[in-house]
């Protein structure tokens, strides 16, 4: 049980016990998660800086580092440079939980693919012709810094780097209409986004469809990074009914 007092987490059974078997750390990640979980943290909040939290659980600084670096992994926390932690989403990432999650939002889910399937492929056509080297470069960076964050497995870190892939080619297309829809799009699409990465296939699989985007818009091969992008919308479309199918 977590207690609370003035909105800041104070301390939870399991770490009053310091349970032998359970790493200090992982104690710590379990009882913010409760909070954030139970909604005493809302998504976008900052929690209480490092050294209040030190203060506060009686642990040291660098369990809880750890702890909220394990709360990012999961998709719960991002941690800002220079600002501290703020929640990212609230609810439960298990398998159940996930797939409840895609079952109820799977009309919306469709309504937006069927968008997304109408324009990004285009847009990723144009991309490649009128993306700069500039540009070109940028996306490359985005994409090699997904690869990482996916060997880390980090949720919240993933999940922004997929939104910054894709509004990346929007703005390569250099058509302002393509960019407004867009970030229309981005808003329709953050919970799904973290939602999907934090199954492990669908972030291996993700790696692999933005490595062939890229590069084809890179090379300025306009066909195949229109191609590429139809299968990246494919696999994400088969992903949905993939969780809702046999309900």
């Amino acid at each position: 049980m977590t207690i609370v007092v003035n909105h800041a987490i104070i301390l939870s059974d399991n770490i009053m016990k310091n349970e032998p078997k359970i790493p200090i750390a992982k104690q710590v990640s379990s009882s913010i998660k409760d909070s954030i979980i139970k909604g005493e943290y809302k998504i976008g909040e900052k929690l209480p800086a490092e050294t209040k939290l030190s203060e506060l659980l009686g642990v040291s600084r660098s369990s809880i580092r750890e702890a909220l670096m394990e709360l990012q992994a999961q998709g719960f926390v991002e941690l800002k440079a220079g600002r501290g932690a703020f929640v990212y989403d609230n609810k439960p990432h298990d398998y159940q939980s996930l797939k409840q999650w895609f079952i109820e939002s799977a009309p919306t889910l469709e309504e937006y693919n069927q968008v997304r399937r109408s324009i990004e492929p285009n847009v990723a056509f144009y991309a490649s012709i009128n993306g700069t080297v500039k540009e070109k470069e940028e996306l490359m960076k985005i994409h090699l810094s997904f690869v990482s964050a996916e060997s880390e497995a980090n949720v919240a870190k993933l999940a922004k780097l997929d939104e910054e892939f894709h509004s990346c080619i929007f703005k390569m297309s250099h058509n302002s209409v393509f960019i407004q829809m867009n970030q229309f799009l981005n808003i329709g699409l953050k919970q799904y986004r973290v939602k999907s990465i934090a199954f492990k296939e669908n972030s291996l699989n993700t790696v692999k469809e933005h490595g062939a985007i890229c590069m084809a818009i890179v090379q300025g091969n306009s066909e195949e990074a229109q191609k590429y992008m139809i299968n990246h919308l494919n696999v994400s479309d088969s992903e949905i009914h993939s969780y809702t199918k046999n309900n």
